[in-house]
C-alpha cells in the first residue's frame, strides 16, 4: 500500500514538474511560491518560503499548479501589491491623479514592474482614464471599492497592455 502511495505521489510530483518546464516562459517562475492559497495566505515578498510550505502541506501544491495554468493572472504579487496599496491610499491617488502628480502613481507603476522611464506616459494615459471615469454622473454613487477596482482595473491594463514592454507585470 505505501509503495502505491509512493508511486502516485512520485507520478503526481513529476507531471507537475512537467507542466512546470511546459510554462517555463510564463512570468511565473515559482507556482508553490506566487500561487494557490500559500500565496494568499503570505503575500509579502519575504513569506515566499512559507507560501511554497503552505501550499505542499495544504494540497501537496496541486492548487497553486492549477492556478498556474488556468488563471495566471491569480499567481501575481506585484498585482496584489499595487491594490493593496491604491486601496489604502485612493484618497490621495484620485487627488493626484487628477492634478497630474505622479509620485503615487511612479510607486504603482514600480510596484507592477514597470521602467521608470514608463512612469510619466504611464500617469498620463492613467489620469485620462481617471478623468473619463470621473466625469461620468454615476461615478459619485459608486463605493470607495468600487472606485479602487476600476483604478487598480485602468492599471493593471495598461501594464498588461499599452505598457507591456516596459512592465513586468
Amino acid at each position: 500500500m505505501l509503495l502505491k502511495k509512493m508511486t502516485i505521489a512520485t507520478c503526481l510530483l513529476a507531471s507537475f514538474l512537467g507542466l512546470n518546464a511546459a510554462h517555463a516562459d510564463d512570468k511565473v517562475t515559482n507556482p508553490w511560491k506566487e500561487c494557490g492559497i500559500g500565496a494568499m495566505i503570505f503575500s509579502d515578498e519575504d513569506d515566499s518560503t512559507l507560501a511554497a510550505v503552505s501550499n505542499i502541506i495544504w494540497d501537496l501544491g496541486t492548487t497553486a499548479m492549477s492556478s498556474k495554468i488556468s488563471s495566471p493572472d491569480t499567481c501575481e504579487r506585484r498585482q496584489y501589491s499595487a491594490a493593496q496599496f491604491i486601496s489604502v491610499n485612493y484618497a490621495s491617488l484620485e487627488v493626484e491623479t487628477a492634478r497630474g502628480e505622479t509620485e503615487k502613481v511612479a510607486a504603482i507603476s514600480n510596484l507592477m514592474g514597470c521602467s521608470a522611464d514608463a512612469t510619466p506616459d504611464f500617469a498620463q494615459e492613467l489620469r485620462v482614464r481617471s478623468e473619463k471615469d470621473m466625469s461620468q454622473d454615476i461615478y459619485t454613487s459608486l463605493s470607495k471599492e468600487q472606485k479602487v477596482e476600476q483604478y487598480f482595473n485602468h492599471v493593471n491594463d495598461l501594464a498588461n497592455g499599452k505598457f507591456a514592454s516596459q512592465c513586468r507585470a
